[in-house]
């Protein structure tokens, strides 16, 4: 998959050494999948959450930090919108993250 917005991972990293090396290994887990479907996505991450037009949310580093992206199959791209600490995540309605 080709990843956009490569730099909110870099610069979260940057910020938040905690996260920063589980960020490179999902980066690089994504970049090698071929993902067509939302089956294909959950076959590699089992995690993921689905929470609406075409948004999902990754745990990244345990349950410690959510990321949280659009994923367009008929593309083969993963669009960064936001990384956040679950905390923050919890704050946030599902109207809120499909505004992402």
């Amino acid at each position: 998959m080709i990843v956009i917005e490569e730099k909110i991972i870099t610069s979260y990293g940057r910020k938040n050494a905690q996260a920063r090396e589980a960020l490179k290994v999902w980066f690089a887990q994504v970049q090698l999948c071929t993902w067509s479907s939302h089956n294909d996505l959950l076959a590699d991450f089992a995690t993921a959450d689905y929470i609406g037009q075409g948004r999902y949310v990754f745990d990244i580093k345990g349950n410690h930090y959510r990321l949280v992206a659009q994923v367009l199959f008929s593309l083969r791209t993963v669009d960064i919108r936001r990384i956040m600490t679950h905390a923050d995540y919890s704050k946030l309605s599902k109207k809120q993250l499909q505004d992402l």
